[in-house]
């Protein structure tokens, strides 16, 4: 998996849209988070659909989207 540099403005910046979508604000997305996201920018998503793409996103395999910043930082 190729590794993506940000500088500190596009972590804050996209900190910003992570807390966003945390609708219940613990610090990660949950699969009935990530499809009101999904709904939201594409209208219509099938839970199917929302479960392939969540599956993808949820890089730990333990049920959540975790925000991960910069180095050393979460």
């Amino acid at each position: 998996m190729a590794t993506l540099k940000l500088n500190e403005i596009e972590i804050t910046a996209s900190r910003k849209i992570f807390d966003a979508c945390d609708l219940n604000g613990d610090g990660f997305i949950d699969q009935e988070e990530f499809h009101a996201l999904l709904n939201v920018l594409d209208g219509d998503v099938s839970r199917a659909e929302c479960q392939l793409d969540f599956e993808i996103a949820d890089t730990a395999g333990d049920g959540f989207i975790e925000f991960i910043g910069a180095p050393g930082r979460s």
